[in-house]
């Protein structure tokens, strides 16, 4: 299913090429090179979640135990990258809603 996903992706975004030459020029090898390595990882992580909804299906465990923890990567990570990478000031507020994050899907699985 992955595979799928990739190669459909790949094939929509091959008619912007042309059109994006000069942006990608501009853009510098670093800065391809980490978005080629986030796509990887992106496609690696989309084919661990189908795995994860497959094993739910089969019985192994329930998805709505295992589905938030998931999901919780998802605005932890973005707030350390973008704290890491594009600087952003660590606020009260992100640092509460991240600890409410992580307590909801605590809640979520006791």
């Amino acid at each position: 299913m992955g595979i799928f996903v990739s190669i459909g992706t790949g094939l929509a975004v091959l008619p912007l090429i042309p059109s994006q030459t000069q942006n990608l020029m501009a853009a510098g090898s670093r800065n391809i090179s980490i978005g080629l390595l986030a796509g990887v990882l992106n496609g690696l992580g989309a084919i661990a979640f189908y795995k994860l909804v497959h094993g739910s299906n089969e019985g192994l465990w329930e998805l709505s135990r295992v589905a938030p923890v998931v999901y919780i990567f998802i605005p932890v990570v973005i707030a350390i990258g973008s704290i890491t990478f594009f600087g952003e000031q660590i606020t009260p507020n992100k640092i509460y809603g991240l600890i409410f994050a992580v307590l909801a899907i605590w809640f979520l699985n006791h």
